[in-house]
């Protein structure tokens, strides 16, 4: 496995796999490679089946790839658990070779989820409960609540390092019970979208209103188009409260794999 820790090395690698026919689950912008190269966080697995990146997170990797049609599976060699996301919608025509060139390389499928969207000037949610922008100092707060509410292989949760670069930009908002932090939404850009990452409420403030309030913060702390949200398929209490809120399934859906360590 070689650690990438220069740009133009990465673009010579990537630019033969940018074709057409290529079968790959990597829609990172620029900026994330960049990111993920100064912090040391961007790994390449050695083989001839085509582009397999690994980004480390906090106890496991993200695995993105590039391969053509034909390709042979790898065995994927890593110190951690690894994790694989493979987004994809009705006219993603070459889905079930995808998964299984992944389950013949060791991933095992795990959880299934599905993409809501609305337009964000169509939505009318009104915050019953104040909603403020993180203070980096409430870092480990968030972080607990996240942990506790996601799980931490499928809830693709932030590092350290993500999470108090997104508090310093303004993309974790945080509601509070009694002086406490009984919720918080952590959001991102996504082109002309925004992309709801996270959303969790203390089990003990939860039915108060703190979701909505957060979602109506959303909604005003960005000028995107639109508004995604990805969530597990099975999480019907969720998909209640978002659909109640105008958000609706736009067709879009992923398969999340896992190879333990």
């Amino acid at each position: 496995m070689e650690q990438i820790n220069n740009a133009a090395r990465f673009n010579e690698l990537l630019k033969p796999h940018l074709k057409r026919g290529v079968r790959t689950n990597n829609f990172m912008l620029p900026q994330a490679y960049f990111e993920l190269i100064a912090d040391n966080r961007l790994f390449l697995l050695p083989t001839d089946a085509g582009l397999f990146l690994l980004v480390r997170m906090d106890g496991y990797y993200r695995l993105f790839y590039h391969f053509f049609e034909g390709a042979l599976p790898l065995k994927i060699a890593a110190d951690l658990p690894v994790v694989v996301e493979l987004p994809y919608n009705d006219r993603t025509d070459t889905v079930a070779e995808q998964l299984e060139f992944l389950q013949k390389c060791g991933l095992q499928r795990q959880v299934s989820r599905i993409r809501l969207s609305a337009e964000r000037e169509s939505l009318s949610l009104r915050a019953t409960a104040p909603v403020s922008i993180a203070l980096p100092e409430q870092a480990n707060d968030i972080s607990a609540l996240l942990r506790t509410n996601f799980d931490r292989l499928y809830g693709f949760l932030p590092t350290q390092d993500e999470l108090r670069r997104a508090i310093a930009e303004g993309q974790i908002l945080i509601t509070s019970d009694g002086g406490n932090i009984a919720g918080i939404l952590h959001f991102a850009p996504e082109g002309r979208n925004s992309v709801l990452l996270h959303l969790a409420v203390e089990e003990s403030s939860r039915g108060q209103g703190f979701a909505q309030s957060l979602l109506a913060a959303w909604q005003n702390a960005t000028d995107a188009q639109r508004l995604l949200i990805w969530l597990n398929a099975d999480n019907t209490p969720a998909l209640r409260l978002y659909e109640r809120c105008g958000f609706a399934p736009d067709g879009f859906r992923a398969e999340v794999l896992t190879q333990p360590n």
